[in-house]
């Protein structure tokens, strides 16, 4: 149901104060100055950033959060059938990078969660489009985005972080020897120096292996292993951790079960040099780091 008020200056190319409702499918709520076109209010897409990082770039794979005010009014998972594919549409949602039909992870309010095509490999930039329900009868196009142009590069790694701004306190379980049990990493709980510790990365760029396409499996199986011959297989760049500055032996770097590839799981230890307290972790993958998410763990 459209607000009277606004149904009176429904103008293409003019900028009004507008509220709609409308559940069937999933539309979105507004209450802000919009754009409209032709009797949809046209998507904006304000950003396109590293879902861990929140830095504004991306790489093949990597997962991605699109940020566009207003959106769906309920939050729409997407899960990957029988085939292990996520989806590339979500009840009318979908977005284009470089034209390439993009795997949806989710979408909600005022961001959607998704995974870059591998088919970006070799570009300096890439063109994002997002898509959304049309208003009944309503075939105007009106519900397409601009093209929002992102940086592309071969690797964009980032850790998860506690924190939605993807900075500090990294999402961290350890393990010490000899106790067995997994704790999660906080100052109240810092992780002993030889301690195992598994995070959770993204933006490592293309595997060595070929994968699906565009199309990002969940179910990694058969999974790379990682051995002293072929350290690490999983991907086509070479990888490294430090803590405080030292460099962190990793025990195993590659897919996790179930979890798209962009996800990537690392085991680590914590050298025995390292510094006591918050200390920071810098992940190289390739040419480029997360040096810039400022990432730290505890040190006992």
């Amino acid at each position: 149901m459209i607000n009277p008020f606004a149904t009176a200056v429904n103008t293409p190319g003019i900028r009004i104060v507008f509220e709609t409702v409308d559940e069937q499918p999933p539309r979105r709520g507004f209450n802000i100055v919009s754009e409209v076109s032709a009797g949809n209010v046209r998507p904006v897409i304000q950003s396109v950033a590293n879902t861990f990082s929140q830095q504004p770039a991306i790489s093949p794979g990597s997962l991605i959060t699109i940020y566009s005010p207003y959106l769906s009014r309920a939050t729409l998972t997407g899960q990957y059938g029988l085939l292990s594919l996520y989806p590339t549409d979500l009840k009318q949602y979908n977005v284009r990078i470089n034209g390439v039909p993009v795997p949806l992870l989710s979408v909600a309010a005022d961001r959607i969660e998704a995974i870059a095509p591998f088919a970006i490999a070799g570009s300096k930039s890439a063109e994002v489009i997002l898509t959304v329900p049309r208003n009944r009868g309503d075939l105007s196009g009106g519900n397409v985005s601009l093209p929002f142009t992102v940086p592309v590069l071969e690797t964009t790694p980032a850790i998860r972080a506690l924190s939605q701004t993807g900075t500090g306190q990294i999402d961290a379980r350890q393990i010490v020897k000899g106790v067995w049990t997994w704790s999660y990493n906080s100052a109240e709980n810092p992780a002993p120096r030889g301690a195992a510790i598994e995070i959770f990365v993204t933006g490592g760029g293309l595997w060595a292996q070929p994968l699906n396409g565009d199309i990002a499996y969940g179910d990694p199986r058969p999974r790379p292993i990682t051995t002293q011959s072929e350290p690490l297989a999983f991907t086509g760049q070479p990888i490294s951790l430090t803590i405080g500055g030292v460099p962190a032996e990793i025990l195993y770097a590659g897919a996790t079960l179930l979890r798209p590839w962009g996800l990537l799981q690392i085991n680590a230890t914590i050298p025995n040099d390292a510094g006591s307290g918050p200390q920071p972790v810098v992940l190289k993958i390739g040419g480029n780091d997360n040096a810039a998410q400022r990432s730290i763990i505890h040190v006992e």
